[in-house]
């Protein structure tokens, strides 16, 4: 539960950060069939930014998976 309250504040700070500078971020979030997934994608102009939001001490590359499947 920790992870989800952790990945809910991330989110919100990032759409507070974007609307203190005037812009609307447009979030969303991105599961595949499988269940890998991304937890915030932002569009910025063009060009789509996924984001990773982990709670833990040691991450590994392997946290990097969803993104790469993204890609």
């Amino acid at each position: 539960m920790g992870g989800a309250l952790f990945e809910g504040w991330v989110v919100g700070e990032a759409i507070k950060a974007f609307a203190a500078r005037g812009r609307s971020p447009d979030p969303s979030s991105w599961r595949s069939h499988d269940g890998l997934e991304v937890n915030l994608l932002i569009r910025i102009g063009p060009r789509l930014h996924p984001i990773e939001i982990k709670l833990m001490a040691t991450p590994t590359s392997r946290n990097l998976d969803p993104l790469n499947r993204l890609k």
